[in-house]
C-alpha cells in the first residue's frame, strides 16, 4: 500500500480525535470525519476536516458542513486554506536568494524566521 497523498480523500465515520496520536495526519491533508447530529429531528450528519499543523501537534478538528437529506450537503466555508489559516504559533524557517543583484554571487544567500500566531 502506498503512503497517503494530499490528493488521497478520506471519509471516516466517527471520532479520529480518540484515536492515538500515531496518526500522522499532513497539514494539507483531506480526511474528513462524520458523525450524525442529534440538533435537529430529521436526518443530519455533521462533516468536519481533521489534520495537524505539525507531525507533534495534536488533532485540530473544524466544521466543514452538514448533510440532510433535504438540502444536501450545505459547506461553511468552501476554500481549505481560509479554514486552516491559524497555525498556533509555529515558527516556519524560510530562505531566499535575493536575485536583484548578481544571480551568480551566491553569497547574498539569506535566511527570515517568520512566528505566526
Amino acid at each position: 500500500m502506498s503512503a497517503m497523498t494530499s490528493k488521497d480523500l478520506w471519509l471516516i465515520s466517527g471520532n479520529l480525535t480518540n484515536v492515538p496520536n500515531k496518526l500522522r495526519l499532513q497539514f494539507n491533508s483531506n480526511v474528513y470525519q462524520y458523525h450524525a447530529s442529534t440538533e435537529s429531528k430529521n436526518e443530519m450528519f455533521a462533516l468536519q476536516e481533521v489534520y495537524r499543523v505539525a507531525e507533534s501537534s495534536p488533532l485540530k478538528v473544524n466544521p466543514v458542513g452538514v448533510w440532510t437529506d433535504r438540502s444536501g450537503l450545505v459547506m461553511t466555508q468552501e476554500f481549505i486554506w481560509d479554514r486552516r489559516k491559524n497555525l498556533d504559533g509555529l515558527s516556519l524557517h524560510c530562505a531566499f536568494l535575493d536575485v536583484s543583484k548578481d544571480f551568480a554571487d551566491f553569497n547574498t544567500f539569506h535566511t527570515t524566521y517568520f512566528y505566526l500566531g
